[in-house]
Formats: structure tokens, sequence, C-alpha cells
């Protein structure tokens, strides 16, 4: 992990970002998990006052906090260019790292995004219990979900 991405120290704690912001919510509530990423960040939850919840990996702060969380409010397209280079870095050098040739970029780049499709699609089976593939099927699942069950017809 680079100096430049290094997790929380621990001279920062996690309630220090109570008021500050994720993108333009501010931040009412944040809390480690027991939960760490799979190669072992720790994961924090932070609440914020649009009743949302974010679930983020410390491996997205620097040493001062810096990155998700701003002491201002943010533009969401900034925020997302914030999540995302640190990714694209990590990207950019495993080219490098591999000597990818630039005429295998794009399709280096449709397997990744192909795959990041399947494992949503594996991820949506487990947690709805059947594939959905069109607006109909998750309109009737949420339907289901919502629906109290009636123990008298059981």
């Amino acid at each position: 992990m680079s100096k430049e991405h290094n997790m929380l120290d621990k001279s920062i704690s996690i309630e220090g970002f109570v008021g500050q912001y994720i993108g333009q919510a501010k931040i009412v509530e944040a809390r480690l998990l027991d939960v760490k990423t799979p190669k072992g960040s720790p994961v924090a939850l932070f609440k914020t006052e649009d009743e949302e919840s974010h679930t983020i990996p410390l491996i997205n702060f620097a040493s001062d906090g810096s990155y998700v969380v701003s002491r201002k409010p943010m533009d969401l397209s900034e925020l997302r260019n914030v999540r995302t280079r640190p990714i694209l870095t990590h990207i950019y050098q495993m080219l490098e790292e591999y000597g990818v040739e630039i005429s295998d970029w794009d399709y280096v780049s449709q397997c990744v995004v192909g795959s990041l499709h399947e494992n949503l699609d594996k991820a949506t089976d487990l947690m709805w219990g059947t594939s959905h593939k069109n607006a109909l099927d998750i309109h009737n699942k949420i339907v289901e979900l919502e629906t109290p069950v009636d123990n008298e017809l059981q």
C-alpha cells in the first residue's frame, strides 16, 4: 500500500468524522465495524443526515483523514473522482508491472467489466434468491419482500 493511501493512523478517531461530509451529506454517526476487507483493511460505517449509510474501508483514507470524507460538502462528481483515483492508479500500475500491450488495453477493460457484471449477477442471486434480469423481476421481488406474510394462510 503506498504511503499516500495509508489507513487512518492511531491519532485519528473515526468519531472525529462526525460533522464532516461524504459528498454533500453531513455525517451524523461514525463507527468501526467488526469486518475487514479481503486484504484486512478495517471498515467503518458512516451514517449521514439524509439517513443514508455508507460502509467504507479505511484504505480510502489518507493518514490525515482526507479522500472520501471532507470538511466541506463535495460535488458528487468530484467525490466519484476522489473514490476512483486510487483504484485507477493501481490498475495502471498493474498494466505497467505486467507489461500489458497498449493494443490489449481495450480487451483487458472489457474483461474487467464482464467480470464485474458476472460478480454482480452472483451477488444478486445470493441476496435476492434468484437472478433478476429485468425491472419487472426486481419489482416483483420488492413487492414480495414488502408484503406482510399472513400467518393464517400458512
